[in-house]
């Protein structure tokens, strides 16, 4: 929003951020209210009445999901269906989700204005007469759904964001939430912010909606003497002492980058920082990795998404396990890093085999953590096919998270032998990929983690309280947390996590029967380990479900 508020500065056009994510996240506070929906309309709704003369309004949200009509009573919806029933002026809409879903909502009367991919230019159309025609602006003519004709080209956007960050209470941030267990790690007193350097991916990945949304792999690249000035700012004027890329395609310039880093090493203030969404292994050497610890990183993740080969050549993703390899034996230089693979699960015609082989590969990588998911298709929704009026509540709380104590019950529940009975040259069943979800998980970052008895103990330990602060009723979690403290030596904070274990499953009948399915109850029967070694432990149970 704030590149927006920027594109459009020179047009003596005054803009607002509404950051109603921050608004609503310090109204909750952390409870789990009831009335969310009146919460978050509600801010609207002042915001609304201090200022009368506001008539247009631009609504965007940033997360990429499957469809935002697959999530009942999503927010962004709801903030734009209350913006036009109110009718008050031009109501614009943006975002990787709008751009997929752009007809839908032109013709379901959600928004006036569409923007498809990147907005800056775009927007420089409806305020500015002599603007160059741009195509993706989409919107309603004699009631027909349509899209605006001329340029394609990628936003070349330069603009410092200084001005805009004075709209944006940054520093309080984290007083609300985190940006990823990243940030986490650092400590959630941190003030936090982030940056960026590059837009766009260079790379052509079947499974990833970024082309979809940008329509080109051409990137933009920022200037770095800029990015810095705002980071100075940042820092000095703002007290901002971690930060998060925002780049999916980070690395595209080594010199831009480099350069970059080098400026931020030799500042005269020191700050944290990390590359969460993931950076492409192939470019990672000593050289660049040297300069990443001197200037501050904490933590990436890293693209693998397969350890099959004729999966990564599938989905086109420009990696080679030898690569990789050779990328996790470099990474034991840097045990100051906490790295954290990207695996995807369930990509059309993968068999249960290639599954397993990534499984496999997770395991042989050796890094810090390994971040699964399943493959879903990022599509326009067919409406015609949805009951819009079964829509429930959306809004993330404490108890309804995915994760929490009763989790989300998958159709099948297969137990870990079960699972790794499934025949390898069989194709998956769609059904079934929660389950190899859940295995996946399960073994690699908890069952068989290097880090139970690596150097990198501390730094898991940080992640898994991270990570607990957004599932507090996982007893997966809260007992894994309890043999990392064991291991620690801290047996006061373990028993606690052990009480908490106990306490989540007596509430849970879902996660009973997951414990009993992969034998997660022998831990708590053998626990505190007298005389026992842990890791090893862990290890004989993942062994014990033999494929």
């Amino acid at each position: 929003m704030a590149c927006l508020a920027t594109a459009i500065k020179d047009l003596n056009v005054k803009t607002d951020i509404l950051d109603l994510n921050f608004l609503l996240l310090g109204e909750l506070g952390g409870v789990d209210a009831p009335d969310l929906y009146s919460k978050l309309i509600g801010i609207l709704d002042r915001y609304l009445a201090e200022h009368p003369d506001t008539h247009y309004f631009g609504v965007s949200t940033g997360v990429i999901v499957p469809t935002i009509f697959d999530n009942p009573r999503h927010p962004f919806l709801e903030v734009l269906k209350h913006l036009m029933e109110l009718d008050r002026g031009l109501v614009m809409a943006g975002g990787a989700p709008a751009t997929i879903e752009a007809r839908n909502l032109i013709e379901g009367g959600w928004a006036h204005i569409v923007f498809k991919g990147e907005a800056e230019d775009r927007l420089r159309c409806i305020f500015d007469p002599q603007a160059k025609p741009m195509s993706g602006i989409c919107y309603l003519e004699d009631g027909k759904y349509t899209e605006s004709t001329g340029s394609d080209e990628m936003v070349q956007f330069t603009g410092s964001l200084i001005p805009m960050y004075q709209q944006i209470p940054v520093e309080k941030y984290h007083t609300v939430g985190s940006l990823s267990p990243f940030s986490r790690m650092v400590g959630t007193e941190v003030p936090y912010s982030t940056m960026q350097l590059i837009r766009g991916c260079r790379m052509k990945c079947t499974f990833c909606g970024l082309t979809q949304y940008r329509g080109s792999n051409e990137v933009c690249e920022y200037p770095t003497e800029t990015l810095f000035e705002e980071v100075d700012y940042l820092v000095r004027e703002r007290g901002i002492r971690h930060f998060a890329w925002q780049d999916e395609d980070l690395l595209a310039s080594r010199q831009a980058i480099m350069d970059f880093l080098e400026k931020v090493a030799q500042a005269p203030w020191k700050i944290t920082w990390e590359a969460d969404i993931g950076l492409i292994a192939a470019y990672l050497d000593e050289e660049l990795l040297d300069l990443m610890a001197k200037s501050g990183c904490i933590g990436f993740r890293i693209g693998i998404e397969s350890g099959n080969e004729k999966m990564l050549k599938q989905i086109h993703k420009p990696a080679t396990l030898p690569k990789l390899r050779r990328l996790s034996k470099l990474l034991e230089k840097y045990p100051q890093f906490y790295v954290v693979g990207l695996y995807m699960l369930g990509f059309e015609n993968e068999t249960y085999g290639q599954m397993f082989d990534t499984l496999d590969f997770a395991t042989e990588m050796n890094i810090s953590w390994g971040h699964f998911c399943v493959y879903q298709e990022i599509k326009e929704t067919n409406l015609e096919k949805k009951d819009l009026k079964t829509y429930r509540d959306w809004l993330p709380s404490m108890q309804k998270v995915v994760g929490s104590s009763e989790g989300v019950a998958p159709p099948i529940q297969l137990t870990a032998r079960e699972v790794f009975a499934l025949p390898k040259d069989k194709l998956h069943d769609p059904a079934l990929k929660q389950e190899m979800w859940f295995a996946c998980n399960l073994i690699v970052n908890y069952l068989l983690n290097k880090n139970w008895n690596g150097p990198q103990l501390p730094l898991l330990v940080r992640w898994l309280k991270g990570l607990q602060m957004t599932y507090p009723y996982h007893p997966v979690m809260s007992l894994f947390l309890c043999l990392g403290f064991l291991l620690e030596g801290e047996r006061v904070d373990a028993d606690r996590q052990f009480v908490r274990t106990i306490k989540n499953l007596e509430s849970s009948s879902y996660w009973k029967s997951r414990f009993k399915g992969y034998e997660l109850d022998k831990i708590i029967e053998a626990y505190p380990f007298r005389n026992m070694e842990i890791s090893g432990f862990l290890k004989g149970l993942a062994d014990g479900y033999a494929r």
